[in-house]
C-alpha cells in the first residue's frame, strides 16, 4: 500500500482501472479486461491434464519479506488468556497418577482400513 500512496495511485474498481502519477510524470493508466468471465475452479488432476495437453499454467508465490513475525503478547488470543501460555516452559509435564498405554495382543498386525471412501490410487498407498 505504500507505493500505492508514493505514486498516488487510484483505483477505480468499477471502471477496472489503476490510475497511476509518478513524481509528476504524465499519468498511466492501467485498465483491466471488462469481460465478465465465471470463475472457474478445476482439481489438481485436472490442471495437470490441461497441462499435458499444452495450456499455459503459472504458478506465483508472494511473500513480504519485511514482515517481522509479532511477538507472543502482540497475538489477541495469547493476550486474553494468559494463564494458558506460560512465558517459559518448566520442562516435560509432571508424572501422571496413571500411565496411559493400549495393550496389543502379540503378532497381531494394527488394523489399517480407509476412514472414508478413497479413489484407488489413494487406497493402494493406505495399504502400502
Amino acid at each position: 500500500m505504500d507505493w500505492l500512496a508514493q505514486h498516488r495511485a487510484v483505483v477505480d474498481c468499477y471502471k477496472k482501472e489503476v490510475m497511476i502519477e509518478s513524481f509528476g510524470e504524465s499519468r498511466v493508466v492501467f485498465v483491466g479486461d471488462r469481460q465478465v468471465v465465471p470463475v472457474c475452479v478445476i482439481s489438481a488432476v485436472e490442471a495437470r491434464r490441461l497441462m499435458l495437453e499444452g495450456c499455459e499454467a503459472y504458478l506465483a508465490h508472494v511473500k513480504d519479506t519485511k514482515k517481522v513475525n509479532p511477538m507472543l503478547e502482540e497475538i489477541p488470543v495469547v493476550r486474553d488468556f494468559p494463564e494458558v501460555f506460560p512465558d517459559d516452559l518448566l520442562g516435560l509435564p509432571p508424572h501422571r497418577e496413571v500411565d496411559f498405554a493400549i495393550e496389543t495382543l502379540p503378532g497381531v498386525a494394527p488394523i489399517s482400513i480407509a476412514p472414508y471412501r478413497m479413489a484407488p490410487v489413494e487406497l493402494q498407498e493406505l495399504k502400502k
